[in-house]
C-alpha cells in the first residue's frame, strides 16, 4: 500500500477519538465478565480486561487526545475495581442482584420520555434556539393528556389534547425567544415557571384533593411473544419513539428539511440569501419540540402511571441534560436517554455538546449570527452564495478575492492590470493585480 492510501485508510478508519470510546466500551465490559451470565470468578479475568482498556486509552493519550484518553484509562481502571468486588461476591447474591431482564425494562420505560422530549431539543437547537423550557412542556403534556383522556374517554385523545397544549407552550417561547428576541434561556425557564402554574391551578380547580380518577384510558401495550420479556411487552409509545429516532435522523440529516432547518441555525443570513424564511423555519422546530415533549408527558401519565398526581409535577430538568449530553447528532439520542435514568452514576454526560446555539435572528448590523466555517456541511445554495466560484481566476490566476469576483459578475473578467482592489484583510493574499 502507498503512503497516500495508507494515509487515507488512517484518516478515515482510524480515530483516536473512535478508539477511546472502545476503550471506554471495554473498560465497563471489565466489570460486566463478573456478573451474571458471565460469571468469570477468577480475579485475573477483568483485571486482563482493564488492562487493555487502559492501554488503549494510554495509547490515545501519547496521540494528543487527552480527554478521550483519560476517560478510556479512568473507566478500565473503575472497571478493574468492580470487577474485583463482583468476584468477590457470591453466584446467589449476584442472581438476586443483578437481573438484566427488569433493569433494561426499567430503563426503557423511564428514556421514553426523556427521548421524546431530547429529539425535540435536538430540532430546536439545530434551528437555532435553546428550549429550556422542555420540561414545562413534559409538565403540560402530562396534565392534559389525562384531562384530554378523562373528558373524551379515549387515550388517543388525550395524545391530541396533550400535543396541542405542547405546541401552544412552545409558541409562547417560540414568540418571546424569536420575535421578541428575548433571552432564550429566561424565557425557558418563565415556560417551566408558566406550565407549573397553570397545571398546579387547572389540577386543583377540576380535580381537587380526589386527584385523576384510577379508570384513565391507557395507551395499550405492545405483545410481541417471540421477542422475550423485555421487548414482547413494550408500550406502543416506547414502540413509537424508535421509528421516531429513525425518522428524527433521516429527516434532519438526509431530507430537504433537514437541511433547511440546520442551514438556518448554522448560518441564518446565507439561508435567508437564498430564499429560506429563517423565522417561519424556527418557529416549526421549537413548536415542533414543544409537541415532541408533551408527548414524552404523556407517557408517563396515561401510559405508564395511568394518572396524574403531584409527584408528576416535580421532575427536574433530566431531559435538557439528555438533549446537551452526548453531540447533536440523532442516532446517539437512544443511546443518551437509557443513560439519565438507569442511575445517577451513570447518567453523567459523557462529553459536553459543542458549542451553543446562534442568537434567535441575524442581526444584519454586526453579524452575530455568521460561525466562523459557515459553509461546511451547508446546502449547495448556501454555500454557492457564501463561497468563491470554483471555476472563476483572479487577475493573477489564483482564487480571487471577493470585490474582483463581485465585479467579474457584473463586467466580466477584467485584465490583471485593472484589479484595484486595495491590499487590505478582506483582498486575498494571492489577489496581486
Amino acid at each position: 500500500m502507498s503512503n497516500l492510501g495508507y494515509a487515507r485508510v488512517r484518516e478515515h478508519y482510524v480515530n483516536e477519538a473512535a478508539l477511546g470510546r472502545v476503550g471506554v466500551a471495554i473498560g465497563l465490559a471489565a466489570f460486566v465478565v463478573a456478573l451474571p451470565p458471565f460469571r468469570a470468578n477468577a480475579v485475573w479475568v477483568p483485571v486482563f480486561v482493564g488492562l487493555i482498556a487502559i492501554a488503549i486509552g494510554v495509547w490515545v493519550l501519547s496521540r494528543g487526545m487527552r480527554r478521550p484518553g483519560w476517560t478510556a484509562i479512568g473507566f478500565g481502571i473503575v472497571g478493574i475495581g468492580l470487577g474485583m468486588l463482583a468476584t468477590r461476591a457470591s453466584t446467589g447474591n449476584l442472581d438476586q442482584v443483578v437481573v438484566w431482564s427488569a433493569l433494561l425494562s426499567a430503563t426503557l420505560v423511564w428514556a421514553t420520555p426523556l427521548t421524546f422530549a431530547a429529539i425535540g431539543g435536538m430540532f430546536s437547537e439545530r434551528s437555532g434556539v435553546v428550549n429550556i423550557g422542555l420540561e414545562g412542556m413534559m409538565l403540560a403534556g402530562a396534565f392534559f393528556a389525562a384531562l384530554g383522556t378523562d373528558k373524551f374517554g379515549h387515550w388517543y385523545m388525550g395524545l391530541v389534547t396533550a400535543a396541542v397544549a405542547g405546541a401552544a407552550f412552545a409558541a409562547v417561547h417560540a414568540v418571546m425567544a424569536i420575535q421578541l428576541r428575548a433571552d432564550q434561556i429566561v424565557s425557558g425557564t418563565a415556560i417551566n415557571f408558566l406550565a407549573l402554574g397553570v397545571t398546579g391551578y387547572f389540577f386543583i380547580d377540576i380535580y381537587g384533593e380526589n386527584g385523576t380518577p384510577g379508570d384513565l384510558s391507557r395507551i395499550p401495550d405492545v405483545n410481541i411473544g417471540f421477542l422475550g420479556s423485555v421487548f414482547g411487552h413494550l408500550n406502543l409509545m416506547i414502540w413509537f419513539s424508535f421509528v421516531l429516532l429513525i425518522v428524527a435522523h433521516i429527516t434532519l440529516f438526509r431530507t430537504p428539511i433537514g437541511l433547511r432547518i440546520r442551514s438556518v441555525g448554522e448560518h441564518p443570513r446565507a439561508a435567508d440569501t437564498v430564499g429560506i424564511s429563517v423565522y417561519a423555519t424556527r418557529y416549526a422546530a421549537v413548536i415542533l419540540s414543544g409537541t415532541l415533549a408533551a408527548l414524552g408527558g404523556a407517557y408517563l401519565s396515561i401510559g405508564y402511571l395511568g394518572s396524574f398526581s403531584e409527584n408528576t409535577r416535580r421532575r427536574d430538568l433530566r431531559e435538557l441534560a439528555a438533549v446537551r449530553s452526548i453531540r447533536r447528532r440523532a442516532a446517539v439520542r437512544r443511546l443518551d436517554g437509557p443513560l439519565v435514568p438507569a442511575g445517577p452514576a451513570v447518567g453523567k454526560c459523557l462529553r459536553p455538546l459543542p458549542g451553543a446555539a446562534v442568537r434567535p435572528d441575524p442581526d444584519r448590523r454586526h453579524g452575530r449570527d455568521r460561525s466562523r466555517r459557515p459553509t461546511r456541511g451547508c446546502w449547495p445554495p448556501i454555500r454557492q452564495a457564501v463561497e468563491p466560484e470554483p471555476g472563476w481566476r483572479c487577475c493573477s490566476g489564483s482564487r480571487g478575492c471577493w470585490r474582483c469576483r463581485r465585479r467579474s459578475r457584473s463586467r466580466g473578467a477584467r485584465p490583471a492590470s485593472t484589479c484595484s482592489t486595495p491590499p487590505t484583510a478582506s483582498r486575498s493574499p494571492s489577489c496581486s493585480g
